[in-house]
């Protein structure tokens, strides 16, 4: 079966390529000539895959893989808001003046639901974060283990496709702004049992960690782990009282092995990138959503006309 080069893109504009693959031969013939093109050029090359496709590819380049920076997507890429401020534009800007290539795959077979959503809404922020910068970006899909709907996805976010037939324009990509509400509709809803608080004034805050620790112990997280979930729920409600109309609303519940914190305020995020970029080095402010997105294992946004979400999902064992 002949598979398609994948050109090594020109560093005069940014590309954003999906790679539509079956099977892992033809992932690693594409995959390993994009990497094997792009150091011939002497780019920089990232590869951030989940873990079996990390170690084969990292095997089939023999030599030239210790030319290659290895992230581990499985881990670095479990909670998808951590992907673009930790490891893709922490990268080019570790690189500033070299144009570089990046191979991710935050979407894979197995992801639950709610991280799906999430990794979409990355997919469509990249075009936000890097427009202008000189990055080509190849992120690949398993034609044969994802959805019909998560294939069609790919389409909407990626302004070119790659298949073993070549490298085309994508006649379904849309505006990323429309792609992250929808994704943020996709956010699971608080149900009936969830345990209900309402947070108006600055000095509830106290009062109001104690209760959500006490409640994410109950839940089964040591210590620590409660300690820095509540840090992550603190920075969303004081988020929203300082930015988000004065006011919290918040659903605490559980959900399979998860506990999951729900803030609700009346105000919106004005940058769609919020808690995608690093914080300015000499300003004091723009590190809150950061620090969720560190803590928690997924971490969805929403804003709209009616206000915005912030809701943390943390592992319970």
């Amino acid at each position: 079966m002949s598979t398609a080069t994948v050109p090594v893109t020109p560093a005069a504009k940014p590309t954003h390529r999906a790679l539509l693959y079956r099977g892992l031969g033809e992932f690693l013939t594409m995959t390993a000539r994009e990497v094997h093109g792009a150091l011939a050029t002497d780019r920089p090359v990232l590869a951030a895959l989940p873990t079996t496709h990390l170690n084969l590819l990292r095997d089939a380049l023999d030599g030239d893989g210790e030319r290659v920076r290895w992230i581990d997507m499985a881990q670095a890429g479990r909670n998808p808001g951590r992907i673009l401020p930790s490891v893709l534009t922490a990268f080019d800007d570790a690189h500033a003046d070299t144009p570089v290539t990046m191979i991710g795959e935050p979407i894979w077979p197995g992801r639950t639901a709610n991280e799906y959503a999430a990794a979409l809404a990355h997919e469509a922020l990249i075009n936000l974060a890097f427009a202008g910068r000189p990055v080509s970006i190849l992120c690949p899909y398993d034609v044969e283990g994802l959805s019909p709907e998560a294939l069609h996805d790919a389409t909407r976010t990626h302004p070119e496709i790659v298949d073993r037939k070549g490298t085309r324009p994508s006649d379904g990509y849309s505006d990323p702004a429309d792609v992250v509400a929808e994704a943020a509709g996709r956010l699971s809803q608080p149900p009936a049992h969830s345990l209900v608080l309402q947070v108006r004034r600055v000095d509830e805050l106290l009062a109001t960690r104690r209760l959500l620790r006490a409640q994410a112990q109950l839940a089964g997280l040591s210590a620590d782990r409660a300690e820095r979930f509540t840090l992550a729920c603190h920075e969303a409600i004081a988020n929203a009282l300082r930015h988000g109309g004065g006011r919290a609303d918040i659903h605490l519940w559980r959900e399979a092995d998860t506990l999951v914190c729900d803030v609700r305020s009346p105000g919106g995020f004005g940058d769609l990138l919020a808690g995608r970029r690093a914080a300015d080095p000499g300003s004091t402010t723009g590190r809150g959503l950061l620090l969720i997105n560190e803590i928690c294992d997924l971490v969805q946004l929403s804003a709209t006309s009616n206000g915005a979400t912030v809701q943390m999902w943390v592992a319970t064992r």
